[in-house]
């Protein structure tokens, strides 16, 4: 058992969506430095799509996702849900707000991260105690 089995799917999902997060920023980043070049078209990450049809009523489908889990790191690993976004032309301004959108987001799965990690450090200084 490792520290990541202790939050069960929960931190799973926490690391998938900050990989995720890593990556949008990467795809924004290059659509941002492709803005000049002639006949580039903007990329997106849509992987929220793919999470979603592991939701059931508003709450995720844990097993379906636990069997699931380790093809979605691979192939988010693996790029595979970056396409061209339907507004192919980079609009710089657009592409900030997408980058502060995505940094505020990264910066609050990481913040949750770090009150899962001590609420466990809490409970293991509890149990010694």
């Amino acid at each position: 058992m490792t520290i990541d089995d202790l939050g069960g799917v929960t931190s799973k999902l926490v690391s998938l969506a900050l990989d995720a997060a890593l990556l949008r920023h990467e795809v924004i980043a290059h659509n941002v430095a492709n803005a000049d070049t002639p006949g580039f078209a903007a990329k997106k990450l849509s992987f929220e799509r793919e999470l979603a049809k592991y939701m059931d009523n508003g709450s995720l489908n844990e097993t379906a996702f636990r069997q699931d889990f380790d093809e979605l790191k691979l192939n988010l690993t693996e790029k595979t849900y970056i396409s061209p976004r339907a507004d192919a032309e980079v609009q710089l301004d657009q592409e900030m707000i997408r980058l502060t959108q995505n940094t505020l987001h990264y910066r609050a799965l990481l913040e949750a991260n770090s009150k899962r990690g001590a609420i466990i450090r809490m409970a293991i200084d509890g149990a010694r105690g």
